[in-house]
């Protein structure tokens, strides 16, 4: 039980891999209940909100929550992903729920939040963005100390160019 709550065990990574899983699925499903058999409808009311092009947005805005879902899930191009339905979860909130008591905006706002907290963190090492696009340590100043990994040396490093000039 005490290595179950030991930091070796519990760690960033794991706790965005379970709420990415959890997220996802959950755009996944709104996406797909829109993109198979209610966009008539979904479209329908976009139009009696004022949306332009309702047909078009309507569309768009079902892809980046089903497809943006499944790339939440996978960690694949998981800030472009998030960015998206980030934008899908402010146009819900400024349109569908203008002037809502917080009791119905909870849960776009609480996804807004999700997705800035998800775009600031990244996918974590448990997905396809850190295995397919795998870059070295960034090089960070922290407590005016510069971490610094081994490719400082290398003739392409952007900190070298810089501070060659």
């Amino acid at each position: 039980m005490k290595k179950l709550f030991s930091s070796q065990f519990l760690n960033a990574d794991l706790a965005i891999l379970i709420l990415r899983l959890w997220v996802g699925a959950m755009f996944i499903w709104h996406g797909y209940s829109k993109l198979f058999g209610g966009m008539e409808q979904f479209s329908g009311w976009l139009g009696q909100l004022g949306v332009p092009l309702p047909v078009l947005f309507g569309y768009l805005a079902a892809l980046s929550e089903f497809v943006g879902g499944i790339l939440l899930i996978l960690g694949l191009f998981y800030r472009i992903a998030a960015f998206f339905i980030l934008f899908v979860m402010i146009v819900a909130l400024t349109t569908a729920h203008a002037g809502d008591p917080l009791s119905k905006t909870e849960k776009p706002l609480t996804f807004a939040v999700t997705m800035i907290s998800f775009i600031v963190f990244g996918a974590g090492k448990y997905s396809l963005d850190a295995v397919w696009f795998k870059k070295p340590e960034q090089h960070v100043a922290l407590n005016r100390q510069i971490k610094v990994n081994s490719d400082f040396y290398s003739p392409i490093c952007p900190v070298r160019l810089l501070t060659s000039l």
